[in-house]
């Protein structure tokens, strides 16, 4: 992520612009909540997705900075 920009692939932040806003519909567009059982999420439950998220991300990013420094060791 890096070393190649964060937004560097537009494809790739295209598709996940368009899963959070079907996500978005799905969890608050009244229709969509009949047909999918959902409710809408809190700013609570929002802020839990970001982090859990997140702490993928970067444990992710030292699993790759790990991996990358036992390269260089051999």
């Amino acid at each position: 992520m890096f070393h190649i920009g964060l937004l560097s692939n537009r494809p790739l932040l295209a598709a996940q612009a368009f899963g959070l806003a079907l996500m978005a519909a799905i969890s608050y567009v009244p229709l969509l909540q009949g047909v999918f059982h959902t409710a809408p999420l809190s700013l609570g439950d929002w802020a839990l997705l970001f982090a859990l998220g997140s702490l993928v991300l970067v444990g992710d990013e030292i699993r790759k900075a790990v991996l990358r420094r036992k390269e260089v060791v051999r």
